[in-house]
This record gives C-alpha cells, structure tokens and sequence, in this order.
C-alpha cells in the first residue's frame, strides 16, 4: 500500500462524515473533497440548513465552522446535468487559497478530481441516503485505487463501513 498514513486519514474523514451525516452531492463543504479539505485545514464541516431545488427535492447546505470560504471548486468540480455528469477544470484558477486547500489534502490534483467525480456520479440507489453511502463507496475504492490497496486489505475496510 502507497502511504498508509494518508489512507488512513483520508478513509477515517470520509467514513467520520458519513456516520455524522456530514455528507452531501453538489455541496463544496459537505461533499468527499469538500469534507477531506477542512479536516485537512483544521476545520469542520457543520450543516446549515434544507432547502428545496426547482424539482422539489430536498438538499442541505454545509460550511465551515469557522465561517471561512471554501475555495478548492473554483479550480474544479463535478456538475450533472439531465443525468450528464461533467468535470469542470480551470488551471488558471489552481494558485492561492484554493491551492492551499487542495494541497493540504496531501492528494495531487488529479487524484482528488477523482475522488470527487466518483463521488458525485455514484449510482443513485432508492433513496437520497442510497445515493450518499454509494458515493462513499465510490470514494473509498478511487482512494483504495489511488494507495494500491490490496484486495484483501478492502475487504476489511468495508467490513468497517
């Protein structure tokens, strides 16, 4: 395994987010990249509030406990629309703050472009809480990937989960 210390890490924030119900699609703070970026900032993520999309569907809104900006999706993110999934990247934007929240990760930037276009794009499921634990499992197997994890050594893992 590539840099155990860091897998753990990154697995422990994800899998913390999920038990804490700190985890949302479409939300810069709530989302995998989003939650691993505070942890890894020192900040926590705290939700704010539901609100209703055109749709009627219910979606919650994060930020961070210290009222700071996140700025790391001003680099990139990951939209779907009518069930298009499409990863936006802008390297201009790759300097400053957004830098430091992507580089404190520990991550290289194409590796957390990963890890956020498989979260948002998971598998729906029946259900809003389907769709979160789907994206937490697609997370965790691009970190799995990213660390070269045995298999052997995934199978505990989600045993965890």
């Amino acid at each position: 395994m590539k840099n155990p210390e860091l897998y753990n890490k990154t697995r422990n924030i994800l899998i913390h987010a999920y038990l804490n119900d700190h985890l949302e699609h479409k939300d810069y703070c709530g989302c995998a990249v989003g939650n691993l970026v505070a942890a890894s900032m020192g900040d926590k993520v705290i939700y704010q509030k539901t609100l209703k999309d055109l749709d009627g569907k219910e979606f919650r809104i994060f930020y961070l406990e210290s009222t700071r900006k996140i700025q790391w999706h001003n680099v990139f993110n990951t939209c779907i629309w009518n069930a298009i999934a499409e990863q936006k990247f802008y390297i201009d934007r790759f300097q400053g703050e957004a830098k430091l929240e992507i580089d404190s990760t520990g991550y290289e930037l194409d590796q957390l472009m990963k890890i956020e276009y498989a979260f948002e794009t998971a598998t729906p499921g029946q259900s809003k809480e389907d769709f979160i634990f789907n994206g937490l499992t697609a997370a965790l197997e691009v970190v799995d990937q990213i660390h070269e994890v045995e298999q052997n050594e995934m199978v505990e893992e989600r045993q965890l989960i």
